[in-house]
């Protein structure tokens, strides 16, 4: 269980900070 969750938890990472990122630029647009 351990070794397909983490995985999944960089997959989250690896999307989750370009879409902050990206909320960002726009809020300080």
């Amino acid at each position: 269980m351990a070794l397909s969750l983490i995985p999944s938890t960089i997959i989250r990472l690896v999307v989750v900070i370009p879409l902050e990122n990206f909320g960002f630029k726009h809020l300080q647009r």
